[in-house]
């Protein structure tokens, strides 16, 4: 496994931070006549979506700076945009087109800013600059995108409009659910189906078969399956050690349009909770192996450039039990003829 360039690692924390500092739209203006008076808008894409911001009425000096500030915001945008084409011919992974707008549109709704943690496989694809080496491509492979929260107040933030919009009585305080927010990305979007009529949807599948689902850590055996993340209009899969994962999560960014930034797990807690759930004996061969492939390769980067927050991570999670922490650890470590 390659160490990734001092030059590409440098562009990966600019692309970074970057995104951090820019929460303005970027879009393109136009000026909609209310009633006589002149207003302008902003029309902003979001995944396949065109979202529409109000302004103000039309050379007012606060419309005015809006409109600098959303077109340096674009200028900013196009440059980011070179720069994931720069990286992206440099070996660094993007996700498929159609996860990447998944990413894109549940960014901007706000929702990694907001407490949510992007888990799984598309997570791992983001990792190489964190563990400073190029992940092998053969364990990124997936047709699904997980999102986990440890909050159940879990919310979109409103599209960003200055004031009241003429075009309707009031401004829409009402927020997004995450069906709406998906079909942003693929209006083909739908919930599947639960075995409760009355219990929120946790999991969402487009037309071509992409999964988004939704996961929360399972705190008591008594918690319903899903749990209700009521400002979403959706549910949460409990899942075991989820609550571990995801603590203390890192910024990563998804090469996928002009870079999309996310909350990932840690690195070296996703490579142990990786050879814990290998064990589990409701996985299936071919995501064990892929659990064991991204463990040992992050298990390599970290020993090389990060040791002590592989030992960390491990000192942590064998200190919360033998049956469901350090044995598995243990029979994992042994299957990839590892030693920790």
């Amino acid at each position: 496994m390659n160490k990734l360039p001092l030059n590409i690692l440098t562009l990966c924390a600019d692309l970074d931070q970057s995104l951090a500092l820019d929460d303005v739209p970027a879009g393109s203006a136009y000026d909609h006549t209310v009633a006589g008076r002149v207003y302008t808008y902003l029309s902003e894409r979001q995944g396949v979506a065109r979202i529409k911001h109000y302004l103000g009425p039309k050379d007012s000096p606060e419309t005015l700076e809006r409109l600098r500030a959303s077109e340096d915001a674009r200028l900013r945008a196009g440059l980011r945009r070179d720069l994931v084409r720069l990286l992206k011919s440099a070996g660094l992974p993007g996700p498929p087109t159609a996860v990447g707008r998944v990413l894109e549109v549940t960014a901007r709704a706000g929702l990694f800013r907001n407490g949510a943690v992007l888990v799984g496989t598309v997570a791992f694809q983001c990792m190489g600059p964190l563990v400073g080496h190029a992940l092998p491509v053969a364990a990124m492979a997936t047709q699904d995108a997980n999102i986990a929260t440890a909050t159940l107040k879990l919310a979109a933030s409103l599209d960003a409009d200055f004031g009241p919009d003429p075009d309707g009585s009031k401004a829409d305080t009402t927020a997004l659910s995450l069906e709406a927010i998906l079909k942003r990305a693929d209006p083909t979007f739908s919930p599947t189906p639960t075995l409760s009529k009355t219990a929120l949807p946790a999991r969402f599948r487009s037309a071509d078969g992409l999964m988004v689902e939704v996961l929360v850590p399972r705190l008591r055996r008594t918690d319903p399956t899903p749990i209700p993340i009521k400002p979403l209009q959706a549910g949460g899969l409990p899942l075991q050690q989820l609550d571990w994962l995801i603590r203390h999560p890192v910024n990563a960014v998804a090469l996928h349009g002009t870079g999309v930034q996310l909350k990932v797990p840690q690195p070296a807690r996703y490579a142990v909770h990786k050879l814990i759930i290998a064990q589990k004996p409701e996985r299936n061969a071919a995501k064990r192996i892929k659990d064991l492939d991204q463990a040992a390769a992050l298990i390599e980067a970290l020993r090389a450039n990060d040791p002590d927050a592989l030992d960390d991570a491990l000192a942590d999670a064998r200190r919360r039990g033998k049956r469901g922490w350090s044995d598995p650890i243990a029979a994992s470590l042994a299957r990839l003829g590892l030693s920790a």
